[in-house]
């Protein structure tokens, strides 16, 4: 059977996030929503596959971003959410974690 995940357990987020080469990517800040709390992802590590794949964005070498220890809470999912300087939001995807016991 699949149950969802303890609440004491940590999870890592990983994932990229290209912004359109017009847009400077420090004017953004990407954050995780998870049960009302908001955890702040490490956005702009080196993601070269990225950077080849979109040769004309310099922000795209390096659109990796990292939330670590990140807690269960609120059904176990969570939001990502793009925040601009001026406090604009954009939600771009939701996660939930599953783990399967025995």
């Amino acid at each position: 059977p699949v149950q969802t995940a303890e609440t004491s357990e940590n999870y890592t987020l990983k994932g990229v996030v290209v912004l359109r080469d017009s847009e400077p990517p420090n004017k953004y800040s990407l954050i995780v929503k998870n049960g009302g709390v908001e955890q702040n992802a490490t956005w702009g590590l080196p993601s070269p596959r990225i950077g080849l794949k979109f040769p004309s964005n310099p922000a795209a070498a390096f659109s990796r971003f990292k939330v670590e220890n990140l807690k269960c809470q609120d059904a176990n999912s969570c939001e990502l959410i793009l925040v601009n300087d001026s406090g604009s939001s954009w939600l771009l995807g939701k996660a939930k974690i599953n783990q399967c016991k025995s």
